[in-house]
């Protein structure tokens, strides 16, 4: 009598999950792949070619979480759809429905708020003051994706999408010079 039950549960339980995928638009697409991670660096002194150069390599986004909105577009009045978090090496495994995907990180997930620099200047001389660019740079940074994935009807392995990091935060000019 316990046995029948459980395979009812189990029965019942795949009967469902297969309802929900068909109710929630059908198929949906495995991908695999990696994010990383270049940097900008500033230092005072002129770097060789070796240090510009590991520099400017791509070195895994390690431990780090994603956000996806549907579209092309960031917006943070778009609902974000999912997350996801990449492991040590960078690597992440999603599953999505087809369509269009933008992925962003957590910096481009929420309301964009313009920095407000007045308490770093305070203690800065004159000449390296930062400055902040206009709301428009601002609108225009935070509206792009990180990345983008259109998403069909096959499984996507092996993508890979750079973050690229400046010096200074987008759209800020100025700040500290390097002695």
């Amino acid at each position: 009598m316990r046995i029948m039950i459980n395979i009812k549960r189990v029965t019942l339980a795949a009967f469902f999950f297969i309802a929900v995928n068909v109710y929630a638009g059908g198929k949906k697409v495995t991908i695999t792949g990696t994010a990383t991670e270049t940097q900008e660096v500033l230092s005072g002194i002129r770097p060789t070619e070796e240090m510009e150069k590991e520099w400017k390599r791509a070195k895994p986004s390690a431990n780090k979480t994603f956000y996806i909105r549907k579209g092309n577009t960031n917006k943070y009045t778009k609902k974000v759809y999912c997350k996801f978090t990449t492991d040590s090496s960078g690597n992440f495994k999603i599953t999505l429905p087809p369509g269009t995907y933008c992925i962003v990180e957590k910096v481009k997930r929420d309301k964009l708020t313009i920095p407000d620099y007045s308490v770093q200047n305070k203690a800065l001389p004159n000449y390296s003051h930062f400055q902040v660019g206009d709301k428009k740079c601002f609108d225009e940074w935070y509206g792009q994706c990180d990345a983008t994935v259109e998403v069909k009807d096959k499984n996507i392995t092996g993508l890979i999408f750079n973050i690229h990091h400046g010096h200074n935060a987008p759209c800020v000019q100025g700040g500290p010079i390097p002695q």
